[in-house]
């Protein structure tokens, strides 16, 4: 099943040089935020008779679908300018990695049971265009409802 994962890091305590006319240093912070479109593919190992124990592993495949960079900087108290830009040419559109699961599935009545588990998608490829190395890392819960068919 598709997942829209939102990856991203933040820089809380920066300082930025004055708006003219006023020169004196400010206090900000910068926000990265990177959408992907990932689509994992695992091999899944299931067993348990009542309760339904599930681990799966694989891989994935995701598209860049947004990248943003929103910049909040303090110009006096109380007043705060967002700016906010969009620069998918520094990040490259498509990544890849490892998908490991484990869940539980519990019987709720004869046809309906509760699904319960984790997903990591853990980023092998260099995201990065500009130098360095960036990797995705995304943890994501799963609930949901299976119905049995009869």
């Amino acid at each position: 099943m598709p997942q829209l994962d939102v990856n991203g890091w933040a820089f809380r305590s920066l300082f930025f040089e004055g708006i003219p006319p006023d020169t004196v240093m400010q206090k900000g912070s910068a926000v990265t935020r990177l959408v992907y479109l990932n689509l994992p593919m695992t091999v899944n190992y299931s067993f348990g008779n009542k309760i339904e124990y599930n681990f799966g592993l694989g891989v994935f495949g995701g598209l860049l679908l947004d990248e943003k960079l929103i910049i909040n900087q303090k110009i006096s108290p109380g007043v705060v300018i967002v700016r906010s830009f969009e620069d998918t040419d520094n990040y490259k559109r498509i990544n890849f990695g490892l998908s490991i699961s484990a869940g539980a599935k519990f019987p709720i009545s004869e046809r309906l049971k509760l699904n319960i588990g984790i997903l990591n998608n853990l980023g092998l490829a260099n995201i990065n265009r500009t130098g360095g190395s960036i990797k995705t890392n995304a943890l994501s819960a799963i609930l949901g409802f299976v119905l049995q068919p009869k």
